[in-house]
């Protein structure tokens, strides 16, 4: 569990980033708009933002970003599920891509060791 810390850690990530996107996009499809509704969607685009900010910077404090960073690829299997959800086609050349994303996520976060002197302490 400790090894794939990192990638849930970064999938958490990208998820809220995701909710506020799909949030940002929902509301824009909204045909009119009350000034309330306006600050509240901006309200919650902006908390999301602070928690995807915050998580990052723990991210960041426990692990090296030279594998943390990395692991933001996880984006491109989420936007491929989201996108079969959405009626939109992915051809077989994109599926072979994000299944070839998706490997080389795994391998990062389960068969790279990290080098002993990128250790980040937790102090």
């Amino acid at each position: 569990m400790v090894k794939f810390l990192p990638l849930l850690m970064v999938s958490v990530i990208v998820a809220v980033n995701l909710t506020g996107a799909i949030f940002v996009d929902w509301l824009s499809a909204l045909q009119s708009l009350k000034p309330w509704q306006l600050l509240l969607g901006i309200s919650v685009v902006l908390i999301l933002n602070l928690v995807r900010f915050i998580l990052w910077i723990w991210t960041h404090k426990r692990f090296p970003i030279s594998k943390s960073y990395p692991l933001t690829a996880v984006f491109f299997p989420i936007i491929a599920v989201i996108s079969t959800q959405m009626e939109t086609s992915l051809t077989p050349a994109q599926w072979v891509g994000v299944v070839l994303i998706t490997a080389g996520v795994f391998w990062i976060s389960y068969f790279v060791p990290n080098a002993p002197d990128a250790e980040v302490s937790s102090t």
